[in-house]
C-alpha cells in the first residue's frame, strides 16, 4: 500500500519508534535500519510541511494542502481545517526533530547503539 502524502508524520508513534532504538539488541540490524529509514523519511516530510515564509514561518499545519474532491478521504471539514496551525502540531513535530537530531547527530549516542555515523544518510 502506497504511503498517503496527506497523512501527518512526526507523531508520537515516530517518537516512540526512535526511542526503541536504545532497547533493540544490536544484532537486530534490519529492524534498526527500517526504523532509521522511516525516521529519515518522516523528518523530510516534516521539513517539507513547515511553512516557509510569512507570519507563520516555521509552523506545522494540519495537512500539506487541501484534498482534491476525488481523494477517498476528502471531506469539506478536512479541507476547511487543512491549513490550521495548532500548538500540538508544532510541539509534536519539534519533539520528533529534536529527538532525531539527538540520536543521529550525537556521536555519543551513535557509538552506544553501534550504528555507523553515516548510516542515516
Amino acid at each position: 500500500m502506497a504511503a498517503d502524502p496527506f497523512k501527518k508524520k512526526g507523531t508520537k508513534a515516530e517518537e516512540r519508534d526512535l526511542a526503541a532504538l536504545d532497547i533493540i539488541p544490536d544484532e537486530k540490524t534490519s529492524i534498526k535500519k527500517q526504523i532509521i529509514i522511516t525516521a529519515r523519511e518522516s523528518i523530510r516530510f516534516l521539513m517539507k510541511s513547515q511553512i516557509q515564509s510569512g507570519e507563520y514561518a516555521g509552523a506545522i499545519p494540519r495537512a500539506l494542502r487541501p484534498l482534491p474532491e476525488s481523494h477517498p478521504r476528502f471531506t469539506k471539514d478536512f479541507n476547511h481545517r487543512a491549513t490550521e496551525v495548532r500548538i500540538d502540531y508544532v510541539q509534536h513535530a519539534l519533539s520528533a526533530m529534536l529527538q532525531y537530531e539527538q540520536i543521529f547527530f550525537s556521536k555519543k549516542v551513535l557509538t552506544s547503539m553501534s550504528i555507523p555515523s553515516n548510516f542515516h544518510r
